[in-house]
Order: structure tokens, then C-alpha cells, then sequence
């Protein structure tokens, strides 16, 4: 990007919103996780998020073409080498084949009833095993053992949270905190359309504080009977959730996301946050706006696929 004209502030703006689309594409973890938390299917929360993917997608295309030439100029340039060769769409297509394989797999087997998906994740470890090692011959033994490492880390971590979010849930439960919430929200509000946009706001400002795994098992949950009682339907619920993840992990002023893109892209986190912002008003409360009003855009495809009634 940067050899295209690419400001380095706007690209990591930019590729820090557009790397959390992968909380919305299914497979997602995030949403696996809010299945869980929350005993939802986790078939019907992957197709839910679909629709707020593809929307996300399109104003992020759209919001680029036109900062194109108006806020950058972009210069033509050669693809990224591989090999010493340039990187042609068609070799770069059929080199990623392989890869894009596995959400096919992951997908394709849980919709299809061919397995269930705790099973799709081993499925999908051992198709990835297979890539590595046999097809793009990149893996080593030294790296796969840093990779199993790494996992077990990240799985342990989730484990944990996702213990200590039961037992805070429990106790919540028993003092019937979630309850008096709501209570307490319907009291000061009694309009549906400003719940709906008190939570959406609370949602921005704890993703905006805390990752991803913690806004959706510890604080997400909280909401959830005020938003059934407000007639929000739980798998709706779970996209409002998403996209509001999304916004809050790249909202000033601690925007984890944020900063880990400028880290990668090596840029100061002031050249960011311009753009960043213009992200997120352009786009990013837009589809999240579009999400929480327009129950269909999440609720359509399960209801399809016959997930929910």
C-alpha cells in the first residue's frame, strides 16, 4: 500500500477496521465464544453476522475509492514480489486457494450436518497442518511447535476468562443484577429506539476499553434480557455486539486495535487517528446504525437456513 501512494497512517487506520471482519466472517471466534456464553447456536451467529460483513466491506471499498485521489494520490505500481517474479492476480489467487480452503471446509461441514463445530476446529487444525507442511512447504517442526505453543497460550487464556465470566455470571444471576438493569434502564428510558442506542453506545465505550473476548462473555451478557425484553432477538443481539466490538477496539482514546496496527505498520498512533475517526463515522457507526434497526440484515440468512423461526 505504502508503494501505491498510501499515507502510512491511513493504511493502518484502515487495515486496523478491516482486520475485524474476521469477528464478523465466519468462522469467528467471538461469536463462538457468545454462543457459549449465552446458549445461542453457533451455526445461526456465524450466518448472522454475515450480512453486517458484507456491509462493512462494501462502505470500507466505498469510503477508500473516494479518499483515492481527494485525501492521497494513488500511483500505479507493481505487485508484490514472491520468488523474485511480481505477484500477478492469478498467481496470487492460486497461491491463497489452499488457505481459503479451510472456511469452505469449516462452513461447508457445519451447515452441511457433516459435523458438528467442535469437530470442524479439529478438522480444520489438521487441513491446516496438511497446507503448511505438504502444499506451500513453509511449515517447519521449530515453527509448528511455536504455533502449538502459541495456541495452547491463547486457549488457556479464553479458558479462563471464560471461567471466571460463569462464576461472575452466577453471582450476577443470584443477585439478580441483570434484572435490576434492565429495570433501572426501562425506569429512565422508555423509548425502544434509545435502549437500543444507550446499549449500542455502553458497547462501543467497553470495546473501546477491553478486548474482544471480555466485552463478549463478561459485559455483552448483561444486556441480553433487557434486549429480549425490548424485542431484540438474542442472535440479532450478537451481531449488535460484533459491530460494536469492532468500532469500540479502534475508538480513541485506548483503541487496542489501533494501536497494535501502528505498531505493525510503524507509524505514529497521532497519524492515525484522523483517519481512523473518518473510518468509524463513515462507516463504522453507519453499519453498526443499519444493524441494530434493520433486524433482517442479521436475521434473514438463519431464519433460511432454518436456524431460527
Amino acid at each position: 500500500m505504502e508503494q501505491r501512494g498510501y499515507p502510512r497512517g491511513y493504511s493502518s487506520a484502515l487495515l486496523g477496521i478491516s482486520s475485524l471482519l474476521g469477528i464478523l466472517i465466519p468462522p469467528s471466534i467471538t461469536m463462538i465464544l457468545f454462543a457459549v456464553v449465552t446458549r445461542q447456536s453457533v451455526a445461526a451467529l456465524f450466518a448472522a453476522t454475515v450480512g453486517p460483513a458484507l456491509l462493512l466491506i462494501i462502505g470500507l471499498i466505498l469510503v477508500n475509492r473516494f479518499a483515492c485521489g481527494r485525501l492521497f494520490q494513488e500511483v500505479s505500481g507493481q505487485g508484490a514480489d514472491v520468488g523474485g517474479r511480481p505477484l500477478t492476480r492469478t498467481r496470487a489467487s492460486l497461491n491463497a486457494f489452499p488457505a481459503l480452503c479451510l472456511p469452505v471446509i469449516i462452513l461447508g461441514g457445519i451447515y452441511g450436518g457433516v459435523f458438528t463445530p467442535t469437530e470442524a476446529a479439529a478438522v480444520a487444525a489438521f487441513a491446516a497442518i496438511v497446507i503448511g507442511f505438504l502444499i506451500y512447504r513453509d511449515q517447519t517442526l521449530k515453527g509448528f511447535y511455536r504455533s502449538v505453543i502459541a495456541a495452547s497460550e491463547t486457549t488457556g487464556s479464553i479458558i479462563l476468562i471464560l471461567l471466571f465470566s460463569f462464576m461472575i455470571g452466577r453471582i450476577l444471576a443470584a443477585e439478580r443484577v441483570p434484572q435490576e438493569l434492565t429495570e433501572l434502564i426501562t425506569m429512565l428510558i422508555s423509548d425502544p429506539l434509545l435502549i437500543l442506542i444507550a446499549v449500542n453506545v455502553f458497547l462501543i465505550l467497553a470495546g473501546a476499553m477491553l478486548d474482544d473476548v471480555s466485552v463478549t462473555v463478561v459485559i455483552a451478557p448483561l444486556f441480553l434480557p433487557l434486549m429480549v425484553e425490548t424485542g431484540v432477538h438474542p442472535v440479532h443481539y450478537a451481531s449488535i455486539v460484533a459491530c460494536s466490538v469492532v468500532i469500540g477496539a479502534n475508538s480513541p482514546p485506548v483503541a487496542p486495535i489501533l494501536y497494535m496496527a501502528c505498531r505493525i505498520g510503524q507509524v505514529s498512533i497521532h497519524k492515525t487517528f484522523s483517519p481512523a475517526l473518518m473510518l468509524i463515522a463513515l462507516v463504522g457507526i453507519p453499519v453498526m446504525l443499519i444493524t441494530t434497526f434493520v433486524p433482517e440484515l442479521s436475521l434473514f440468512l438463519p431464519r433460511q437456513l432454518g436456524f431460527i423461526r
